[in-house]
């Protein structure tokens, strides 16, 4: 599973994985999901309505996580033919999802992302829900983005807070309260 934008990224897992297959380094190539913000989603319902990426028109697009907002993907057609050739599947996040997903990440995996990077696992759990992805399976999540590239919005993804000067003694006082 990746996050989506423009589609570089899926279409250059899937070029990997066919290549990997091709010289017998793999049985299989895996399904590949593609995750996209509800506000930044053309890939999902192209994908959903069978549409040629020729066909595809530009459209607004907005969603927190900047890195993955595309109007009209560019590389749209090695993005579907990804996903349609694995029997993958594209989902799509909102961006009250992939908030959540960024401290989520950090508590389970000890990774600081950037919105689109969380995306990611908000679309694994959509996923799980569409019944894209089964107990069974095995996933991994392809992890994009650090979330030193947007800090505003993963402290926007966090609740209070608490400001302590830099000192020993300053940091003693705040764990004690």
């Amino acid at each position: 599973m990746v996050s989506v934008g423009d589609g570089n990224i899926i279409a250059g897992l899937d070029k990997g994985f066919y290549d990997l297959h091709q010289l017998g380094w793999i049985e299989r190539v895996p399904r590949l999901i593609g995750v996209q913000a509800e506000g930044s989603s053309p890939l999902v319902r192209a994908w959903r309505s069978g549409t040629a990426a020729a066909d595809m028109q530009p459209e607004e697009a907005h969603t927190i996580a900047d890195s993955i907002s595309a109007g009209l993907p560019r590389d749209r057609a090695k993005a579907l033919r990804a996903v349609r050739r694995t029997n993958g599947a594209f989902v799509a996040v909102s961006d009250a999802e992939i908030l959540a997903a960024i401290p989520m990440l950090a508590r389970l995996t000890g990774v600081f992302s950037e919105p689109a990077c969380a995306a990611v696992y908000a679309g694994a759990k959509r996923a799980i829900e569409l019944g894209y992805i089964s107990a069974s399976d095995s996933v991994a999540l392809v992890l994009t983005g650090n979330g030193l590239k947007d800090v505003r919005r993963a402290q926007e993804s966090v609740a209070g807070g608490v400001r302590v000067q830099p000192s020993l003694d300053a940091i003693r006082r705040a764990l004690e309260n």
